[in-house]
């Protein structure tokens, strides 16, 4: 008797149902990891509080993760039977998320387990629940501690968690078990002595009430500096350091970085560059005048806690710089959260340069209420779902090394699901280089090592007195110290060593996806494009520090908290013109950067002026001289790479600043670890994208 062959679908249900049985009756599901790697060098404090309320997001579970992968490379990949057919959230949602049944499931787990429902995402990629340590601790079977590490205290799983019952076969992780979080990419121009920024200059009310002439036309604007010096890169230089005229004496010659300290506004200094200027040497004008300028287009913005100033330092920035009047919208969809400086300063930065970049785009501003991972997630995750714009900005960020799979993979699929649907979700790429002084570990920023996500990393940037650029680096700056504020040389030059660079280099934990095939390794690289982001060759901010606007001031800042939302402004642009000529978004913008014809992009690579400061130290005997690399601490052999005079207008100190040493990532022909495959060239840029769309 021969026995007849199954259905294969039928196969596959009977299989769910023996699932579904076995997890009734004794099953349990041991889930993705949520302890972050820190935990492993970290000081344990001991059990966390039994009787503490946290709020937890169960991440679900994707169906047909196979089919949605190559479905995502399809659509990416020119030629293929679903290029650019993006999804609705609907049938994203019918064809790989769980169903009600499912949703069902998982929420009467919770509440059976005495925790609270607070919602579920549209999408049903994630419920949120709430309830104390000791119920989260009995539903997920896992140990919650705190934990110490490097002055900052946190609480942690010990273990991975696990779900019993047939809740355990929906649910593929657990966030919010650990409370770390991210931080703002952004950083200020400092005394690198003192480590403290300089002071934003106080807009009076003269400045306030003028209406600057549009920057959407240069032709129509007499000068692209109002406060701040924008020739970063200045002539030769020759400075004798001595004490009383006695020894020991120092002479140095070089090129010197920006102004003299106390140079009065249009030239203040240290240096830093006004929209009308970045907008000219990104040759954004031209893509202005052609009409592409975010019209029609949403910008949204993601960012941790909420600041008062907001619209009105970006209502003050648009009209001292001559940009159209902002159209914002606040979202606030976990509930009102507290204000905080410091993400103020990055909400701002994002507001402020996402608009110069598109500025007839409407801004969408999603501010999550903490600054956890797991807030931030569904921030975006809300973002997207709601619909609200075709490109997110996110300028945050945490070392991926220390960071739990239950997070990354969380994040991969909020972001494939974005992917899908036609949205690009970017992200800056971090402003500790390597990460090793700062963390420990040489890994990649959060978020933007995602395959599905674009990754924005930074340059230093030099421009003529036209506005076109002189010459880019890799953003990476040492500094040594030559004299002290009387004049007086240091000897030997005391060498501080790396100060801050863009982040990049390789995913410890996703693999390279195919628009990344002709770069070598198996896992992805970090960055695909950069802009601006240093802060010594920073971007104009206007903000109150002290909550209202009686402070309103002008300063510059920096970080690829710059570099992002304003790739991110670009790509909203770019998203203007693929829908008026075929009615559909862009997409995920990584992709494109490895495919757009030559000149689309400026290749940034390792540069060295051929007058780096040089000198001779005089002590009595023979002079020592001390050429580029014994003033500077090159790294990795890396002999390539620009300095300058820098004259501390805090301290008064004199010291020789590098550029392009990021720690041990290094600009280089084609895609590197600090630029990746180069800057935007603005029209050209949006020209070469459409080529190929």
């Amino acid at each position: 008797m021969s026995i007849p062959k199954l259905h294969t679908g039928l196969l596959s249900g009977l299989a769910v149902l023996l699932i579904v049985g076995l997890a009734s009756a004794s099953f349990a599901a041991t889930l993705v990891s949520s302890t972050p790697a820190v935990v492993n060098t970290a000081r344990n404090l001991g059990p966390e509080n039994s009787s503490k309320v946290i709020n937890l997001t169960l991440w679900m579970q994707v169906r047909n993760q196979s089919a949605l992968d190559e479905l995502t490379r399809q659509i990416y990949t020119k030629g293929s039977p679903n290029y650019h057919k993006f999804l609705t959230l609907e049938q994203y949602k019918s064809q790989f998320a769980v169903g009600d049944h499912e949703i069902q499931v998982v929420t009467d787990f919770a509440r059976n387990h005495g925790l609270e429902v607070v919602s579920t995402s549209r999408s049903h990629l994630a419920v949120q629940v709430k309830g104390t340590i000791g119920d989260v601790q009995n539903a997920f079977q896992v140990q919650i501690n705190r934990y110490e590490s490097n002055g900052q205290t946190f609480r942690a799983p010990v273990g991975a968690p696990s779900i019993a019952g047939e809740a355990g076969v929906y649910v593929a992780a657990v966030g919010g078990l650990h409370d770390l979080s991210a931080k703002p990419n952004t950083v200020h121009p400092v005394d690198p002595d003192s480590g403290k920024p300089y002071a934003y200059r106080r807009l009076t009310a003269k400045e306030l009430a003028q209406h600057a002439p549009s920057v959407l036309v240069k032709q129509q604007v007499a000068t692209s500096s109002i406060f701040f010096e924008n020739q970063c890169w200045r002539g030769l230089e020759t400075h004798a350091f001595t004490t009383n005229n006695t020894l020991p004496a120092a002479v140095y010659t070089g090129n010197r970085f920006g102004s003299e300290p106390g140079t009065p506004a249009p030239n203040l200094p240290p240096c830093g560059y006004e929209p009308l200027a970045a907008l000219t040497a990104y040759q954004m004008i031209p893509l202005f005048e052609a009409g592409a300028t975010g019209d029609g287009q949403t910008l949204v913005i993601v960012d941790a806690y909420d600041w008062p100033t907001l619209l009105a330092d970006l209502t003050a920035f648009s009209t001292v710089f001559g940009l159209p009047a902002p159209n914002l919208t606040i979202y606030q969809p976990q509930g009102a959260p507290p204000d905080n400086q410091g993400w103020g300063e990055e909400e701002s930065l994002d507001l402020q340069w996402g608009h110069t970049m598109a500025p007839f785009a409407n801004l969408a501003l999603v501010e999550a209420i903490n600054n956890d991972d797991v807030s931030l997630n569904n921030a975006v995750l809300f973002a997207i779902e709601a619909g609200l714009g075709n490109v997110i900005s996110n300028s945050y960020g945490a070392p991926e090394a220390h960071t739990d799979p239950a997070t990354l993979d969380a994040e991969n699929t909020i972001f494939q699901m974005a992917a899908a649907l036609g949205i690009s979700v970017n992200f800056s790429s971090g402003d500790s280089g390597d990460f090793l002084a700062s963390d420990g570990v040489k890994t990649v920023s959060t978020g933007a090592g995602s395959p599905y996500a674009t990754g924005v990393g930074g340059v230093s940037v030099f421009l003529n007195p036209d506005d076109s650029i002189k010459f880019q680096t890799g953003w990476g700056t040492q500094l040594t110290r030559l004299a002290t504020a009387a004049n007086v040389p240091v000897v030997p030059p005391l060498h501080q060593g790396f100060v801050y660079g863009a982040g990049g280099g390789v995913s410890g934990h996703f693999l390279k996806p195919s628009y990344q095939a002709g770069l070598p390794g198996s896992h992805r690289m970090v960055p695909d494009v950069a802009l601006i982001a240093d802060p010594y060759t920073g971007v104009a901010l206007v903000f109150s520090p002290c909550g209202d606007t009686s402070c309103e001031g002008i300063g510059v800042i920096g970080g690829t908290s710059a570099s992002c939302p304003m790739f991110s402004g670009l790509w909203t642009d770019v998203n203007q013109i693929t829908e008026g000529i075929a009615g559909l978004p862009a997409g995920q913008a990584a992709p494109y950067t490895y495919f757009v014809p030559a000149g689309s992009l400026s290749d940034v690579t390792s540069s060295r002026s051929p007058t780096n400061v040089a000198g001779s130290i005089f002590t009595g005997g023979p002079p020592s001289y001390q050429d580029p690399t014994l003033l500077m601490t090159p790294l990795d052999g890396d002999n390539f790479f620009p300095t300058a005079f820098y004259h501390s207008f805090t301290s008064l100190r004199w010291y020789d600043m590098a550029f392009g040493m990021d720690s041990s990532l290094h600009a280089a022909p084609g895609w590197d670890n600090v630029t990746g495959n180069g800057t935007p060239n603005g029209i050209t840029f949006v020209e070469g994208v459409i080529s190929i769309f």
